[in-house]
């Protein structure tokens, strides 16, 4: 999916002057700091992960790779795709994907123990790949990647909360304060569930009206962006499990329909 969306952002934002080698080149060395920042976060929270019957199988808990030899990959596989992006990518492409890595894999993954913060730190991350795809496209300055930044970051607070509220009795285990867990009373699960699907109706209604995009693009936008917030609003007013699941799907399904929209403007 993080290639996904940077393929999508930089067919977006691609112009006369974009070079294909640039985002070819983009695409293998953000491959590989993903594939490090995945190991090195699941080094770090092998020991939480073990806790939980979600991640207990996960290959260093369930014994299959030695935690040793997990950051020994993950500072390779990173150490690779950052010398790659140096020698083939841009100094800008190198920064913005270092910038994302660090997030990722130290400030959210520190934050998980501690604090509610941890959900929007992720999605600042999460959205990244939609700067990195524009910058390879050499279209950073268009709005179009921006707004496309916003929706995606938005996006993850439904998303984030749907799940959280799904495992909290397992995050709770683990020691993983999503909001479920550090407010068992669910106001603050509500709030950034709300909170996110408000400002992703906000963005996709401005974002066609400032962009003119077609108006068959806008009004899928805007309808899936609806029916997104009234599946938030259905679980809020009763939230349990099988109304954060239908929240979890609708998300799913949310994501890729927008990103088609985009492919085929």
């Amino acid at each position: 999916m993080v290639l996904f969306t940077m393929c999508v952002s930089a067919r977006l934002v691609a112009g006369p002057d974009t070079d294909p080698w640039l985002v070819s080149h983009s695409l293998i060395g953000a491959f590989w700091i993903i594939v490090g920042g995945v190991i090195f976060n699941q080094w770090l929270e092998w020991l939480c992960d073990a806790r939980m019957p979600r991640t207990a199988n996960r290959p260093i808990p369930a014994g299959r790779i030695r935690p040793r030899t997990a950051v020994i990959l993950a500072a390779a596989a990173t150490a690779l795709g950052l010398t790659y992006l140096a020698a083939f990518g841009t100094a800008r492409l190198l920064g913005i994907t270092a910038f994302s890595w660090f997030l990722y894999a130290g400030v959210y993954t520190s934050l998980k123990p501690v604090s509610v913060w941890q959900t929007p730190i992720g999605a600042l991350s999460g959205a990244a790949p939609i700067l990195l795809g524009a910058e390879a496209a050499g279209g950073l300055s268009n709005p179009n990647a921006w707004f496309f930044f916003a929706f995606l970051f938005f996006w993850q607070f439904p998303h984030a909360m749907a799940i959280a509220w799904l495992y909290r009795d397992q995050f709770a285990e683990g020691n993983v304060r999503v909001a479920p867990v550090a407010d068992p009373s669910g106001r603050s699960t509500l709030v950034m569930a709300w909170g996110g699907a408000i400002a992703l109706l906000a963005v996709s209604f401005l974002w066609p009206w400032t962009m003119t995009m077609p108006h068959w693009a806008a009004a899928v936008m805007l309808v899936s962006t609806v029916a997104s917030l009234l599946v938030t609003v259905y679980f809020a007013l009763r939230p349990d499990e099988t109304r954060a699941r239908v929240l979890l799907r609708t998300t799913v399904i949310h994501l890729p329909v927008v990103c088609m929209v985009l492919l085929c403007l």
